[in-house]
């Protein structure tokens, strides 16, 4: 399997709002976006612009887990491989909470 060499970025919460707007502005700027959401179905026009889609569940561990693990495997930057996470897009917290962290403290930051 080619590995990828782009910089990987994995964004939370893409099926609407800022999550959305977020991985598609990164994409459009040369970043290989992995876009998120519980359902994959719902951010299918972002695979069509290009990113790659993943199902997460912040809430879960397993989930998270899951997809840290899948961008590790498809890159050369081991054992980390996402540069950047955005994460908690527009949660309900004061000014959203979105969380811009490098991967090797991914898992526990989207736990925030």
């Amino acid at each position: 399997m080619a590995r990828d060499t782009a910089r990987p970025v994995l964004v939370t919460g893409c099926s609407s709002g800022i999550g959305h707007a977020t991985a598609l502005h990164l994409q459009t700027h040369g970043w290989l976006v992995y876009a998120t959401a519980r359902h994959v179905e719902a951010i299918a026009d972002l695979a069509a612009a290009g990113c790659r889609v993943l199902p997460l569940d912040v809430t879960d561990d397993d989930s998270m887990t899951g997809a840290v693990r899948a961008i590790e495997q498809a890159h050369v930057l081991q054992p980390v491989a996402a540069q950047l996470v955005v994460g908690e897009c527009g949660r309900d917290r004061p000014l959203g909470a979105t969380v811009l962290t490098a991967m090797p403290r991914a898992p526990s930051s989207l736990a925030i």
